[in-house]
């Protein structure tokens, strides 16, 4: 105290601002400790990414549809949490698939299903249905690259269900193309051919001197060159199944889908009859997310590495947007 009678006025006041200060600096470290212990409580407690337990379907007649009590516009897919009670009103109706398998079911109206949580991937593994979204945005894919120079077959790609397939391939802007489909077991027949032509291209608008449609139950080989080049620069041998028909693609986005579902999970995979119904889509449909995980998963197995990066950010832009 006899200190404080001996500093001059201008020395109190410094003493007073550096008190006050020394008072501030214990407030805000005070309050910043608050701040960082909230912010580690909250980011230990945050919800983890959540995986669909079902995704709804669009019929062309889902106009009510009630997603835990509230109406949902249903135009295209939906995907569905666990716990979600899904309510259809009379004369409308919707479709369900579920995760495992793909497994696809429609609910007529009235009718109501609640949706149960969704099996869980394997350890380490990206399921193409059942991960989280956020799960496919940040996986890598590690299959075969796609080789400069060369176009790859799309379609059709390891198995087809049609004896008159439609033929596809990764084209390069301004070039066209010979196409030829060869019976490797028998080299004596005459191969159906087409000459400067772009994809699509269906077997029956190849030229050949034999039946237009494949037989079932047989191997074949495509060999793609550019026009007036002897290179072959791409190529794929596929098996016509022993149960293949003349039936062709469907034309409603949905039986598209359920198309699309069918092949890629069918033992074994009909890869390319699925990209083939999947590129079939509209915009709107092609967008959505049930449609852009089948598209990825289609894609992975056809060595679609662009392709893949371009449906990730299809797929993150939805989750920035929330």
């Amino acid at each position: 105290m006899d200190e404080l009678f001996r500093l001059t006025p201008d020395e109190r006041r410094k003493r007073r601002i550096l008190r006050l200060a020394a008072a501030g600096f214990v407030v805000v470290a005070a309050f910043i400790t608050a701040v960082v212990s909230l912010g580690v409580r909250a980011w230990k407690n945050r919800p983890g990414p959540v995986p669909p337990a079902a995704y709804l379907m669009a019929t062309g007649n889902s106009s009510g549809i009630r997603v835990n009590g509230k109406i949902t516009p249903l135009e295209t897919t939906l995907a569905v949490p666990a716990g979600a009670t899904i309510d259809v009103p009379g004369e409308n109706s919707a479709i369900i698939v579920y995760p495992k398998n793909g497994t696809a079911k429609t609910i007529n109206g009235p009718g109501s299903i609640h949706t149960m949580p969704p099996e869980p991937p394997d350890a380490g593994q990206v399921d193409f249905l059942a991960s989280p979204r956020e799960t496919l945005i940040g996986a890598r894919y590690s299959g075969p690259g796609e080789s400069t120079g060369r176009v790859l077959v799309t379609s059709p790609f390891g198995v087809t269900r049609f004896i008159n397939p439609t033929i596809t391939w990764e084209s390069r802007p301004g070039v066209r193309y010979d196409v030829a489909v060869v019976d490797p077991d028998d080299p004596d027949a005459p191969p159906r051919i087409a000459a400067n032509t772009l994809p699509p291209l269906r077997i029956d608008q190849l030229e050949t001197t034999q039946e237009r449609a494949l037989a079932a139950d047989r191997i074949y080989n495509v060999i793609v060159r550019e026009s007036g080049s002897d290179t072959q620069v791409g190529g794929m041998r596929f098996l016509v199944s022993p149960d293949a028909t003349d039936a062709s693609l469907p034309h409603a986005p949905a039986e598209l889908v359920q198309e699309a579902i069918n092949a890629l999970w069918s033992k074994p995979a009909r890869t390319g009859d699925g990209w083939l119904a999947l590129s079939r889509l509209p915009p709107d449909w092609a967008e959505s997310e049930l449609v852009l995980r089948l598209r990825m998963r289609a894609a992975a197995e056809l060595g679609l590495f662009d392709e893949i990066e371009k449906i990730q950010y299809h797929l993150w832009a939805p989750v920035q947007a929330q």
